[in-house]
């Protein structure tokens, strides 16, 4: 058995276009989707509220995953044929994964994201862990807004962040066919 080596590994990502994205784009869709409908049926209760937080958050941890793993793969693909490896982000805390992401490579509205992302972490906690002190149904759903509007700024980030790591991903990729079609030609 024939092992392939570090440098093929990547060099398959980048060409086979394997990049990190959304785990499950439709389910996300779908959460995004509870987490409105939760904010805008004529009887919103605390139930709906929670909901919409932790939905929210949970989207926000999902997404720092992939710019997290994307930035990984093209810090990767930019060292080879040097190795380079980093922690598994599938157990690790939200708080964990933005130190991860703080110490990667820089990008437009890396340190925007970040902050965006501890205020909307920080919201979830305010609400989970004083959830018994919370007297009135009008603090709760106005977190939940807060939250809402911090985590549809935050998307915009994303997607303007996302585009360009895979825009790299993109420019690399074609480097690389190049590097592999003029090496065969003088084989």
């Amino acid at each position: 058995m024939t092992k392939i080596n570090h440098t093929e590994i990547i060099k398959k990502r980048l060409l086979n276009e394997d990049w990190p994205n959304y785990t499950n784009p439709d389910r996300m869709a779908e959460l995004d989707g509870l987490a409105d409908d939760a904010l805008s049926i004529s009887k919103i209760d605390a139930t709906t509220c929670i909901a919409s937080i932790l939905i929210l958050q949970q989207m926000t941890e999902e997404l720092i995953k992939v710019l997290l793993e994307s930035s990984r793969l093209l810090m990767q693909v930019q060292l080879l044929p040097l190795e380079i490896t980093f922690k598994p982000t599938k157990k690790a805390m939200f708080g964990e994964l933005l130190k991860q992401l703080e110490s990667s490579i820089n990008f437009q509205y890396k340190i925007e994201i970040i902050k965006i992302s501890n205020i909307i972490n920080t919201q979830r906690i305010e609400v989970a862990h004083k959830l018994i002190q919370k007297d009135n149904l009008d603090e709760l759903q106005s977190s939940a807004l807060e939250v809402r509007n911090n985590f549809e700024s935050f998307l915009q980030l994303f997607d303007i962040s996302y585009s360009w790591i895979v825009d790299c991903l993109d420019d690399l990729k074609k480097l690389h066919m190049k590097e592999y079609a003029s090496s065969n030609q003088s084989n």
